[in-house]
């Protein structure tokens, strides 16, 4: 009768464990599904915070351009540079182009 019972004892706890294992592999399972999660929303943070400091940076030029637009000499410097104006009175000399050795024999 003795081997009976030990039978059954050892039958229960193969149950036991089996069970233990499963639910340990669901507890896991849950965690490093919630770990990955956690890793995505983290990255998804650095990302967005790289954009907000380079649309800070981009911010901080366009007030400085807006402070040297309004300012007259700029104005008069970008229009001469840019558009090649010119002052009453004053004649535009513009270099000329360099031409090849070879093209002017």
């Amino acid at each position: 009768m003795k081997i009976a019972k030990n039978k059954k004892i050892k039958k229960s706890f193969s149950w036991r464990t089996a069970l233990l294992i499963l639910t340990v592999f669901l507890i896991v399972l849950a965690f490093s599904k919630q770990y990955i999660r956690y890793c995505d929303i983290k990255d998804e943070v650095y990302s967005c915070t790289q954009e907000l400091n380079q649309a800070k940076k981009d911010y901080e030029e366009i007030k400085k351009e807006k402070a040297l637009l309004s300012d007259d000499s700029y104005m008069e410097q970008k229009a001469r540079e840019d558009l090649g104006m010119i002052k009453k009175g004053e004649v535009l000399i513009l270099p000329s182009e360099k031409k090849d050795a070879s093209s002017s024999e």
